[in-house]
C-alpha cells in the first residue's frame, strides 16, 4: 500500500454546505477552549479524571484533548502507538467487543486529526483499521459498517457506503441478516449510537441519505422514554446493557444530532429536556461519561442558537411533543405515556424485559419470566421477535397485547478456541415459551402468562422495582438497601416511594421473594426483586398493577 496518499488526509471536506467535523479554528489547533468549557459533558468527563488516581492512556488522551492541553508531537505519537498496539492483542470475543474496538479507533483518529498527524501515523491508522477488518462478520451488522465506513472516509481508504436499513416503523435494527436473533430489535443505547454515528456520516461527506435515516431512527428512539424523559431502563436491553446514565446521554447526543443538521425544534426540545433528565439522575460516585461521548459531542455539528430558534423550541413545549400512545407492530412494541405514569410492553426481546411501569419515582423498571436461579439474569427475560400477534384494542390510554413469546436461552455456545461468545451466539434454546396476555388502561396493568415447557427448568416470573420501600400485605416494611428479605406466601406488595405508589396484586397462593437490591449498575439500577417462584406449566398466572 502507498500510504503516501493519506498525508493531506486531515485536509478532508464535506461535499455538501452541511456542517463540517472540525472544530478548531484557523488560527491554529487547541483554539476551543471556549466551546469546551461550555460543553456540560466535556466537563463531567473531565471531574470524573480529576478524581481517578491512573487514568489509563486512552482516557489521558481524552482528557488532554477536552483540557486544550496538547502533548508534544513526540509523546503523542509514542503514547498513540501503544494504544493502537493494544487494539491488536486486546481479546474480541463477541460483535460488542469489536465494537468497543472500533469506538477507541475512531476516538483517537479525531483527536489525532487534530495534530496535523505525520505520514507515518496515518500509515498506521491504517494498518490497525485493516487488522479490524480482518475480524469478519455480517454486512448487515450496521453499527459496525458506520465505523468502518466512518474511519475509512477519514482515512480516504476505499470503503463500501453502508446502505440503512429500518423497518416499516422507523426502528433500526442492529443487525438485520437475520444472523443474530437477539441484534434483530432496536437495543436502545446501540440504536441511539448507530444514529448518531450516521448523523456523523452525513456531516462529513455530506450525504443527506444518512441524515434522513437518522432523524427516522430518532423519531422512533422517543418510543424509549417515559414522559418525565426516563429512559426505559429494560426495553431491549440486558441487564449490564447500560446504565440509565449512559442511556440518557447517548439518546441526547442522537437527538442534539438531529436537531443541530435538521434544525427541527422538536428534537431541540427532546435533546434538553433528555439533557436536564441525565443531569438531575447523574452521581459522581458511580456513573461515568463514555469517553467516546465527550469526544462526539465536540466533533458533531452543534445548534446555532438563535433568539427566533429559541422561541420555537419554548413553543414547542406546548405541543406535548411526547406522543401519548406509540406503537411498532414490527417489535411487536405497545406503551402510553401521560403526566402521571408511563408504560410499554412487548413480545419480542433480546433476553430482554417483557414491560414496564413508571408512576413518579416509583418505577417497575421491567417484569418478565426467568427459567434459572434468582441470583443471576442469566435465564431472565424473552427473545426474538413474534410476529403477527392478537392485539387489540389500543389509543391514547390503551393497549391490549395478546400472543406468544420465548423465554431467553441460557446455554452458550463457544466458538472453535473455546471461547464464550454470551452475547454473540443464542446457544441452546431453553425449550420454555409462554402465553401472554399485557392489558392497560390508564391506571391499571394486566398481566396473564401461561408457561409451556420442553425440558425441565426453574420457571419464575420477576419484577425489577425502583421505589424506597415495599409494604407486604399491609404490614411488614422491607426498606430499599437493606438486609431484609422476605420469602413466603404470595401478598399484595405496595411500592412506595415518597407521594408515589404502585401495587402489585395476585389473585393465586403460591411462593414469592422480595430482595433488596443495591440500586446502582446492577439489576438495571433497581431497588428491589420481586420474584414469583416455582411456577408451574400449563397454569395460568396473574398479576395486576395499579
Amino acid at each position: 500500500m502507498n500510504t503516501s496518499s493519506f498525508a493531506d488526509s486531515s485536509e478532508i471536506h464535506p461535499t455538501s454546505s452541511l456542517p463540517q467535523l472540525k472544530v478548531h479554528s484557523n488560527t491554529g489547533p487547541h483554539q476551543t477552549e471556549k466551546l469546551l468549557s461550555n460543553n456540560l459533558i466535556a466537563r463531567t468527563y473531565l471531574q470524573y479524571c480529576s478524581k481517578v488516581d491512573h487514568l489509563n492512556p486512552l482516557e489521558q488522551i481524552v482528557a488532554d484533548y477536552l483540557e486544550n492541553r496538547p502533548p508534544s508531537q513526540h509523546v503523542f505519537n509514542v503514547n498513540l502507538e501503544s494504544l493502537l498496539d493494544k487494539l491488536s492483542v486486546n481479546s474480541i470475543d463477541s460483535p460488542l467487543s469489536l465494537i468497543m474496538q472500533w469506538r477507541k479507533l475512531l476516538v483517537l483518529l479525531l483527536i489525532a486529526k487534530e495534530h496535523d498527524l505525520t505520514e507515518s501515523g496515518l500509515s498506521l491508522f491504517v494498518r490497525h483499521m485493516q487488522y479490524l477488518c480482518q475480524n469478519i462478520l455480517w454486512d448487515e451488522f450496521q453499527l459496525l459498517s458506520a465505523y468502518q465506513a466512518i474511519v475509512s472516509h477519514l482515512l480516504q481508504y476505499p470503503s463500501v457506503k453502508p446502505t440503512p436499513f429500518q423497518y416499516s416503523s422507523k426502528a433500526a435494527p442492529l443487525e438485520y441478516g437475520k444472523h443474530w436473533e437477539w441484534a434483530a430489535v432496536p437495543i436502545p443505547c446501540l440504536h441511539a449510537e448507530l444514529g448518531t454515528l450516521w448523523c456523523l456520516y452525513a456531516s462529513l461527506t455530506g450525504d443527506k441519505h444518512y441524515l434522513m435515516a437518522a432523524e427516522k431512527l430518532a423519531e422512533w428512539q422517543l418510543n424509549t422514554i417515559s414522559s418525565t424523559y426516563a429512559p426505559f431502563v429494560s426495553l431491549y436491553s440486558h441487564e449490564g446493557d447500560a446504565t440509565e446514565s449512559d442511556l440518557a446521554l447517548r439518546n441526547y447526543s442522537l437527538f442534539h444530532a438531529v436537531a443541530a443538521m435538521t434544525k427541527r425544534a422538536d428534537m431541540t426540545f427532546h435533546s434538553e429536556r433528555q439533557l436536564e433528565y441525565w443531569k438531575s439522575i447523574y452521581s459522581d460516585d458511580h456513573d461515568i461519561v463514555p469517553f467516546d461521548i465527550a469526544i462526539l459531542t465536540i466533533f458533531l455539528p452543534k445548534e446555532n442558537r438563535l433568539k427566533e430558534q429559541k422561541k420555537i423550541v419554548e413553543a414547542a413545549t406546548l405541543l406535548r411533543p411526547l406522543a401519548p400512545y406509540f406503537e411498532d407492530d414490527d417489535v411487536q412494541l405497545a406503551g402510553c405515556r401521560s403526566p402521571e405514569e408511563s408504560v410499554f410492553a412487548t413480545l419480542s426481546g433480546c433476553g430482554s424485559a417483557m414491560g414496564g411501569y413508571y408512576r413518579g419515582q416509583v418505577q417497575v423498571l421491567g417484569f418478565g419470566p426467568q427459567h434459572t436461579s434468582l441470583g443471576d439474569c442469566l435465564g431472565y427475560g424473552i427473545e426474538g421477535i413474534v410476529h403477527d400477534p392478537n392485539s387489540s384494542p389500543r389509543g391514547i390510554d390503551q393497549f391490549c397485547m395478546k400472543g406468544q413469546a420465548k423465554l431467553r436461552s441460557c446455554l452458550f455456545e463457544n466458538d472453535n478456541q473455546g471461547q464464550p461468545l454470551e452475547q454473540f451466539r443464542r446457544g441452546k434454546g431453553s425449550g420454555v415459551w409462554l402465553d401472554a396476555i399485557l392489558k392497560y388502561t390508564k391506571g391499571c396493568l394486566l398481566i396473564n402468562v401461561t408457561f409451556h415447557q420442553m425440558l425441565e427448568a426453574l420457571l419464575s416470573f420477576s419484577f425489577f422495582v425502583k421505589a424506597s420501600e415495599c409494604m407486604i400485605n399491609g404490614k411488614e416494611i422491607i426498606k430499599s438497601r437493606s438486609l431484609q428479605h422476605y420469602w413466603g406466601k404470595t401478598h399484595q406488595v405496595d411500592l412506595l416511594s415518597n407521594q408515589n405508589k404502585i401495587t402489585i396484586l395476585t389473585s393465586w397462593e403460591g411462593e414469592m421473594h422480595v430482595i433488596p437490591l443495591c440500586g446502582i449498575k446492577n439489576f438495571w439500577g433497581a431497588d428491589f426483586l420481586i420474584a414469583y417462584t416455582s411456577l408451574l406449566p400449563q397454569k395460568s398466572y396473574e398479576w395486576k398493577l395499579f
